[in-house]
């Protein structure tokens, strides 16, 4: 199946990725699922969340696509 790639581009010393409102993947840049869901990212420093991403939710097709690219790259 494929791979998505989830990049953070904004600012603060934490990022914290959620699946579904439950975080999935503390402190990190990136982040890479094969699930569906609905996911996002928060930012934040010393604890104060002051910043969050759009929500974007992925459906994985039931078939696979013949791509030259299994993975695909989302940067929010």
């Amino acid at each position: 199946g494929q791979t998505f790639v989830f990049n953070s581009s904004g600012n603060g010393e934490k990022k914290e990725w959620f699946k579904d409102g439950v975080s999935v993947n503390p402190n990190a840049f990136t982040f890479t699922t094969k699930d569906n869901g609905t996911y996002k990212v928060i930012y934040s420093n010393q604890g104060a969340c002051f910043d969050s991403s759009a929500a974007i939710t992925l459906k994985f097709l039931e078939y696979d696509l013949d791509f030259s690219t299994k993975d695909i790259e989302i940067i929010i």
